[in-house]
């Protein structure tokens, strides 16, 4: 794999890890964040309207109650329903347009001692956080207030196809840059990849062209000095072959394993003479 790919597959890998992160991070500690948010909000707004309420519920005043139960509802989006019980944990009021579900009454059980409770519950395959609370200890009743979760988890599936967003044109601009980079990086390297290769062909002429001082250009300039050494100091191949041609003697010349590499012409002269007086 070439340096190219790697530096563009090490800024991929990169950025898409550290998205990864922050999703993530949005889909556990600001939703965990979120929800507590959205409890503590319900837990206020259901005391605060169990507060105003016991009156209503004392003077069995329904009509007011079911205008205020109305109206609390209707200004926060995210309440899917109340109602409200009396001591005997009988229905008197709620919110439900298609009549009140029955299994809801005991969905979320609250004590005498408590403030108030909080229960998750699953309605139609909405997320609800059932908050009930005792009006004066429940010697008068109880409020029940549903808080759906829906608004919360599309915020949070906003910030989710945000953030992808944000991590598909990081990654676009990110591979552009380090394809630049990359070739930035890698030119000087492929000059002097050329210039070696030129060399191992015996071409002395060769020169590495020097982009820039850093490393690369210091082993640019290494690798022109070492050229012009081995110019001045090493002979071609076609001239030591005229001077074993012109040599008075005959010459052969063998490699380590005795296999003939070179003869010069009076070897061949030589060798033509021989088979000549043996015929």
């Amino acid at each position: 794999m070439s340096l190219r790919n790697k530096i563009l597959i090490l800024t991929i890998g990169l950025i898409s890890f550290l998205g990864l992160i922050l999703v993530a991070f949005v889909n556990t500690t600001l939703k965990e964040r979120l929800l507590a948010e959205l409890k503590e909000r319900g837990a206020f707004l259901a005391q605060t309207l169990a507060e105003i309420s016991v009156h209503d519920v004392l003077t069995e005043n329904n009509l007011k109650l079911q205008l205020a139960l109305n109206d609390y509802q209707s200004a926060n989006k995210e309440i899917e329903y109340i109602f409200i019980m009396n001591a005997e944990r009988e229905i008197i009021v709620h919110t439900f347009k298609e009549g009140f579900p029955t299994d809801l009454k005991n969905a979320n059980q609250v004590k005498f001692t408590q403030e108030y409770n909080i229960q998750p519950i699953i309605m139609r395959k909405v997320e609800i956080y059932d908050i009930a609370v005792p009006l004066l200890k429940g010697h008068v009743g109880f409020l029940r207030i549903g808080f759906s979760a829906a608004i919360m988890n599309q915020h949070v599936d906003n910030i989710n196809r945000l953030i992808l967003g944000i991590i598909v044109a990081v990654l676009i601009l990110g591979s552009s840059l380090a394809v630049v980079f990359a070739a930035l990086l890698t030119k000087p390297l492929d000059e002097l990849t050329r210039v070696t290769e030129e060399l191992c062909k015996g071409n002395l002429k060769s020169r590495a062209h020097i982009m820039a001082n850093d490393e690369s250009g210091q082993l640019g300039n290494a690798l022109n000095m070492m050229i012009d050494y081995l110019h001045k100091t090493t002979v071609s191949l076609d001239y030591v072959d005229s001077i074993i041609n012109i040599m008075g003697n005959a010459l052969i010349v063998i490699d380590p394993i005795g296999r003939i590499e070179k003869i010069n012409r009076d070897t061949v002269l030589l060798i033509n003479m021989e088979q000549m007086w043996n015929q």
